[in-house]
């Protein structure tokens, strides 16, 4: 299938399983043993990073090169981004500086890697900052003239070599009623950008950014209150928003492409009423593939539920949002963001990485594959395709 042809959803389903679950999560400041009758799982982190109390720490990105996988991390009050090296929870370097120039920050939020370029929201720059990868050269920056209070961002390939790119906007967002309609019609912004590479090398020139628009429903259950992450599913044109108001708690589905080449539809569709019982935050898609590495349009989504003294993660259906599963770390708490890699090249995590930010002070990282098997994940998938590294033989 075609990046971002629309599916034909199964609703009567989704709106079934929906059903079961209570319209108001329980109040509790003690840990659970169920979440949506499943049991939930406790997990010990692999790995935890030092911790940086002053830093506040917020969303992970991670990449990988030939030899070594990296997380990457901002770091909001120190204005950069901090670079660990996966293996080890290392810290690398820092990059960055508080400044309005190009390669500083201010109040970097969102983050996300794709091929070698990193794409940082940069929340009081109002713009989204983009460098090369290993070395992070700055290409440049874009939005300046659209954002106005950016955190959240996904990035997808577009026509090859191309990206589109999504932002979510959270000017004047109110946790108890909605913001006017004029401010909820453009809680997401899209652009497109077009990267110019030297020939032979890979390097990248620049690149040109072109505001494609925004979109949110202004009433409703699809108008967005207060909003930060958000994800694209490219194969099947799925854009997932976290909608964090005390009053919704609950995770949009959009088009992020339709048939009919339309920006950011509503479906109709929301999931998770009832699950969260805090805040619906970082948002990560586990896709299963064939042996020959092709995407199978089966898997899970993850979905933080950030909170100081209940903090989970929860696994739902790629296609029909039921959940299936969740679990809390060891010793994480009140998680922003969440980044996965399902192969990575270093023990101990060639299985996959899921990084999560541990209480604004420090990164945990999880072994994927202890992820997929405590929580059954792997039914997910159709025979002959996995969440996990397969070889073709």
């Amino acid at each position: 299938m075609n990046s971002f042809s629309r599916v034909d959803l199964p609703l009567l389903s989704v709106v079934l399983s929906l059903t079961l679950l209570s319209c108001s999560a329980p109040e509790t400041t003690e840990p659970l043993d169920t979440l949506g009758e499943r049991p939930i799982i406790t997990l010990d982190e692999t790995v935890i990073t030092d911790a940086t109390p002053a830093a506040n720490v917020d969303s992970p990105a991670i990449w990988s090169s030939e030899d070594e996988t990296w997380v990457l991390v901002t770091a909001k009050e120190e204005d950069v981004l901090y670079v660990h090296r996966a293996s080890d929870g290392a810290l690398l370097r820092k990059v960055g500086g508080s400044g309005s120039e190009l390669g500083q920050l201010e109040r970097p939020n969102g983050i996300v890697v794709i091929d070698d370029l990193v794409f940082v929201v940069e929340r009081d720059n109002q713009r989204v900052q983009v460098m090369q990868l290993p070395e992070f050269t700055v290409v440049g920056a874009f939005g300046m003239e659209h954002l106005s209070e950016p955190y959240g961002i996904d990035v997808v390939p577009f026509f090859g070599e191309d990206y589109l790119v999504f932002v979510t906007d959270n000017v004047g967002a109110l946790d108890e009623e909605a913001a006017p309609a004029d401010v909820l019609s453009e809680r997401v912004h899209t652009f497109s950008l077009v990267v110019e590479r030297e020939s032979g090398t890979g390097a990248v020139n620049g690149f040109e950014a072109s505001h494609e628009g925004a979109f949110g429903e202004t009433g409703g259950e699809g108008a967005l209150w207060v909003v930060e992450s958000l994800k694209v599913d490219p194969a099947l044109g799925t854009l997932l928003v976290a909608d964090e108001s005390p009053r919704r708690k609950n995770i949009k589905v959009y088009d992020a492409l339709d048939e009919n080449w339309e920006l950011g539809a509503f479906r109709g569709v929301t999931f998770g009423e009832g699950l969260f019982l805090s805040e619906p935050e970082g948002i990560v898609l586990g896709v299963c593939r064939n042996r020959a590495g092709e995407d199978v349009e089966e898997g899970v989504w993850m979905i933080v539920d950030q909170e100081e003294r209940v903090n989970h993660f929860l696994a739902f259906d790629r296609v029909t949002f039921e959940h299936l599963g969740t679990f809390r770390g060891a010793v994480t708490l009140n998680t922003d963001g969440i980044a996965l890699v399902q192969e990575a090249r270093n023990a101990p995590f060639e299985n996959g990485l899921f990084a999560a930010v541990d209480d604004d002070q420090a990164t945990s990282f999880f072994r994927w594959d202890e992820i997929v098997a405590s929580l059954d994940l792997e039914l997910t998938c159709p025979e002959g395709s996995s969440l996990l590294p397969q070889s073709e033989d």
